[in-house]
């Protein structure tokens, strides 16, 4: 399907979803801020969308995030979207609890796994779209990552690389991986330095086919190390796709505190979601079911 420059398909799409799935809760997670470029991200509550033929193009691939009506008040702290909602009841959501942890595992979480993908795609004949998508994506951890250290990195706006087509597919991705590994290792001392997170380690990450590498991204591995020693399901279903082996490794009491509270409630998603034997949708990880 040929998207056109026009916000009446995304009316069209966003219409014929709804009323695929009526009457369940639906938000719409962001906004379409270029039309032909920008894809749609929907949160339904409680139940598997009805995706018709017609809407997926929109989705751009990607999935339609599912979140039990038990935990949505939660999502905040999990990963924070721009909802409007488009049909059915009204529902509350907690504010964060801690901004700076929150801000912290942003990027340990996103930063990595996008580096990775610009990477997997330099290697293949991406297409414009696909290529300016992960760009707003991976700039998204890269702005993180200015406001956390003070500095500011050259890569294209996204404004800019999607208003102006003589930047090829290629000149995009380069630079979301330069950048990319620039402001990664910036946040990485940052971290250590601020004593939020520190020790060594070694392991090997397997999540998917574009995420996995060896004794690369310490802080990552550092991250996983601390997630790994909680019992829950979520940590299981790691441990069979990441191997660490960590050294000295501390993490700052306020720090800890969130992300053990915050990855318990993802696992709490993530048994949701086995119990009702689904696989797609997962809000964060749902690589591992």
């Amino acid at each position: 399907m040929n998207l056109v420059d026009d916000t009446h398909n995304y009316e069209g799409a966003i219409s014929q979803f709804c009323h695929d799935n009526f009457p369940t809760t639906i938000f719409m997670a962001g906004e379409i801020s270029h039309p032909g470029i920008s894809d749609l991200d929907f949160l339904i509550i409680d139940k598997s969308p009805k995706i018709s033929d017609s809407v997926k193009p929109f989705l751009a691939g990607g999935n339609v995030i599912v979140m039990p009506r038990e935990h949505f008040r939660f999502i905040d702290n999990i990963e924070q979207f721009k909802l409007k909602r488009l049909q059915g009841e009204e529902l509350s959501i907690d504010p964060v609890i801690d901004g700076e942890s929150f801000s912290i595992i942003e990027v340990i979480e996103w930063l990595p796994e996008r580096i990775l993908k610009c990477e997997a795609l330099s290697q293949l004949n991406v297409n414009r779209r696909d290529a300016l998508l992960l760009h707003k994506s991976i700039c998204r951890s890269i702005k993180s990552v200015e406001k956390i250290v003070g500095d500011k990195y050259q890569i294209v706006g996204v404004n800019e690389a999607r208003s102006c087509n003589s930047i090829i597919a290629d000149e995009i991705i380069s630079q979301c991986v330069t950048y990319g590994q620039k402001a990664w290792q910036d946040f990485e001392t940052y971290v250590y330095d601020n004593k939020i997170i520190s020790g060594s380690a070694r392991g090997k990450v397997a999540i998917c086919d574009h995420y996995s590498f060896n004794d690369k991204f310490q802080l990552l591995l550092l991250y996983f190390g601390a997630m790994l020693q909680i019992d829950c399901g979520l940590s299981s279903a790691l441990s069979r796709k990441v191997s660490v082996v960590t050294k000295d490794l501390y993490v700052a009491q306020g720090f800890s505190t969130f992300s053990r509270n915050r990855w318990t409630t993802i696992s709490d998603i993530y048994d949701w979601f086995v119990s009702r034997k689904m696989t797609r949708g997962m809000i964060k990880y749902g690589w591992l079911l």
